[in-house]
């Protein structure tokens, strides 16, 4: 394709260019915010257009620019996903279609640190997630899924006067946490 076929479109069909697209997902910025921070944009770039899409708990920034060669559309994007990593610092969990697990990972080896996790009412979903990218148990230390309130206080040193008794009883194992 990059070969052959892209090369001929662009000698037959001149003056189409090149379109080269970035995909950024965003955490923790409701729609309203994000376009506030990036409303400016395509005025400030021509051949730059972008558009995000809901996908809970996430939003997919999907931001395109074009132009005549190759070279120059890339150029132009490293400049604008500059602009973006600054603007919406904080809130970039992952770019280019990587998942919020490998880019949570690529951040933990890059730091040399290790998670654990407890969980309860994710029932071990959290580790799972993290496991499935391979290569996770070099930051992946364990996870602990304590569901019941007596795990909790035993395993996770959650006190129990923290706790109200579930349907009035005074039972040890009938407690949640207040």
């Amino acid at each position: 394709m990059d070969k052959k076929v892209i090369p001929y479109l662009i000698q037959h069909y001149p003056g189409q260019g090149v379109i080269r697209q970035r995909v950024y997902k965003l955490f923790g910025l409701l729609e309203p915010e994000i376009n506030e921070k990036l409303k400016d944009l395509e005025a400030r770039f021509d051949s730059f257009s972008w558009g995000f899409t809901p996908n809970f708990p996430e939003h997919h920034l999907t931001v395109s620019v074009r132009s005549e060669k190759p070279n120059q559309a890339d150029q132009l994007l490293d400049s604008i996903e500059e602009i973006i990593e600054d603007r919406l610092a904080g809130y970039l969990i992952s770019k280019n279609g990587q998942t919020l697990e490998e880019g949570v990972g690529e951040l933990l080896l890059a730091k040399r640190l290790t998670l654990s996790v407890a969980e309860s009412c994710t029932g071990g979903l959290i580790g799972h997630q993290i496991t499935s990218v391979p290569g996770s148990s070099g930051y992946f230390d364990r996870a602990l899924i304590v569901y019941s309130n007596r795990a909790k206080t035993e395993l996770l040193s959650i006190p129990k006067k923290n706790s109200v008794p579930l349907w009035g009883s005074q039972s040890k194992d009938r407690f949640i946490n207040g």
